[in-house]
């Protein structure tokens, strides 16, 4: 926790007391034990030119983009959000409009977000009460 603080402090100026009071009752101890692996932490602030959005985006491609340059696999690489109902759609899109690139998320693999899923779920619903003005719409 002082690790991150740390970053916040080097990089907003400023500590950050929300992530210190979030996590001040929790201890974590892993069994694992090796040095492999590559973890960055950022925290991200608008600018007067973006707004957050647009920044974190930025952030996002041009991580990517140097671990690939680093020579890590697209595989082997992971994105975690804070909040996963407003992000993962706009970096999917980002990535897709903007890298040659495209993220895999769980939505993905979500029936519910399938466009021919839900089509053939309406037509199995009309078909078994044609008669429903709901359905029929």
């Amino acid at each position: 926790m002082n690790f991150l603080n740390d970053i916040h402090l080097q990089e907003l100026g400023t500590n950050c007391t929300e992530l210190k009071n979030a996590y001040a009752d929790v201890c974590q101890e892993s069994r694992i034990n090796h040095n492999a692996g590559y973890v960055k932490i950022t925290f991200l602030a608008p600018t007067e030119e973006e707004d957050y959005m647009e920044v974190t985006l930025r952030a996002l491609v041009g991580e990517v983009e140097h671990l690939i340059r680093q020579g890590v696999q697209l595989r082997d690489i992971t994105i975690l959000v804070r909040k996963n109902r407003n992000i993962p759609p706009p970096i999917a899109e980002y990535f897709d409009k903007y890298t040659p690139y495209h993220i895999v998320s769980d939505e993905a693999f979500r029936l519910d977000a399938s466009v021919a899923v839900s089509i053939l779920v309406d037509v199995l619903h009309y078909l078994s009460d044609p008669e429903n003005q709901i359905i029929r719409s």
